[in-house]
């Protein structure tokens, strides 16, 4: 089957399940678009209506999304859900892109049968994962921010320092946590730049090292800090403080107690009413940012398998985390994976199978307490941990199945035939 026939039925499937989630609305008590989406909707509506979009409470987001949403109010309500669900194909096409620039394959699916097996595998990993499907058909952005992240890595990879820098700094305006990527990105620019450090540090030496660093650094620091300041002014001149407060400040400062699939929501909620709140909320901080860091210097060799580690990590260890953050690193997954020697006779199907169970188990005890009022909040939490370490397993598994000798003699081997 080729790629073409594989996106034309992934587009028409999105569209059965955007027609299928009104037929549901109209029929359930649990709703099958998210409750983001409505959100959204109404944010989009105040704007066309000459008002702010934070008039709609709980819009915590910058106007740009709200703007994207206005044809919602004069086309049709399912406008944002075909939007993202247009957005679902570009990432998967992003990610054959990328992944042509990592491994050298064939994007045509032609030529090499293992390079063609490789993109089949990334297209229908992205384009039939039940997770990227029912997301961006119920209505969430999460697709859109990974156009942005997908298209800043595939630049920096292309060595086009300007264009990576644009796009980084609207990935980081739109929401704020793609800013853990300046460490991989900044590295990786430096090394394919051929970067040493000096072995004595001379003036000419040093002078050099100067020179190297603003010419191939400079380009992308500078066009991501006036991307991001542009489009943050613009917003900032039209509801001031507002904006900054709804879009930035208060993801800053944000502690949920309510239950999600953090393991921090119960000590948080339990201690909401003291003054350890904020302490527990910022100790938080240490090792989410410890491991970013860490993965993000350790493979910055290859942005796509840093930014997919980082993103994993950052997620895992965040005090918020539900359905919509594994969008973050699924959408990195395929363009790593191809850096990843997994038994897929045992390995995979057992990290899939916790995975998911895990998930399952959470969902199940989250639905008797929110639906059924049972008192199901400690077993919740229980599920929280529970998917917490298994995450945890399935990271280091991962991690130790990380070998770029592979990919990097497919490169040679394509130089060579050049």
């Amino acid at each position: 089957m080729a790629l073409g026939r594989v996106f034309a039925f992934a587009a028409f499937l999105r569209f059965c399940f955007i027609l299928y989630g009104i037929w549901h609305d109209s029929k359930f008590r649990v709703k099958y678009t998210d409750i983001d989406y409505i959100v959204f909707s109404d944010a989009a509506q105040h704007m066309v209506n000459g008002s702010s979009p934070y008039s709609r409470a709980t819009y915590r987001y910058t106007p740009l999304l709200a703007i994207l949403m206005t044809p919602n109010s004069f086309l049709h309500p399912s406008y944002g859900k075909i939007f993202f669900s247009i957005c679902d194909l570009i990432v998967a096409w992003l990610i054959l892109l990328i992944k042509k620039e990592e491994h050298l394959l064939d994007c045509s699916g032609e030529g090499k049968q293992t390079g063609a097996n490789e993109l089949y595998f990334a297209a229908f990993f992205w384009l039939f994962n039940p997770f990227s499907l029912t997301i961006s058909t119920r209505g969430n952005a999460e697709s859109f921010q990974a156009i942005l992240v997908l298209t800043t890595v595939l630049f920096a990879i292309k060595r086009k320092t300007i264009i990576a820098g644009i796009f980084f700094g609207l990935a980081i305006h739109f929401k704020i946590y793609p800013i853990i990527y300046i460490i991989p990105l900044v590295l990786h620019i430096l090394g394919a730049s051929g970067f040493n450090y000096p072995k004595s540090w001379s003036f000419s030496e040093f002078q050099n090292c100067v020179k190297l660093v603003l010419k191939t650094l400079l380009p992308f620091i500078l066009s991501a800090g006036f991307m991001l300041c542009f489009v943050t002014s613009v917003f900032y001149a039209w509801y001031n403080m507002e904006f900054i407060e709804h879009t930035y400040l208060y993801h800053l400062k944000r502690t949920d107690i309510k239950h999600n699939f953090s393991p921090y929501f119960y000590v948080l909620y339990l201690t909401s009413k003291t003054s350890w709140s904020q302490t527990i909320g910022v100790l938080a901080f240490l090792p989410q940012a410890i491991s970013v860091i860490a993965v993000g210097i350790k493979y910055h060799s290859k942005p796509s398998v840093a930014c997919f580690f980082q993103t994993f990590a950052f997620v895992t260890f965040n005090k918020v985390c539900t359905s919509q953050y594994f969008i973050w690193y699924l959408s990195l997954l395929p363009i790593a994976a191809g850096y990843m020697k997994i038994n897929m006779n045992y390995d995979m199907p057992v990290m899939l199978f916790l995975w998911m169970c895990a998930q399952g188990i959470w969902l199940l005890l989250a639905y008797l307490l929110e639906f059924q009022g049972l008192d199901t909040f400690f077993l919740v939490w229980l599920a929280s941990v529970w998917f917490f370490c298994v995450n945890i397993y399935i990271m280091v598994k991962l991690m130790s199945s990380i070998s770029f000798k592979e990919a990097s003699k497919v490169v040679t081997d394509a130089k060579k035939k050049e």
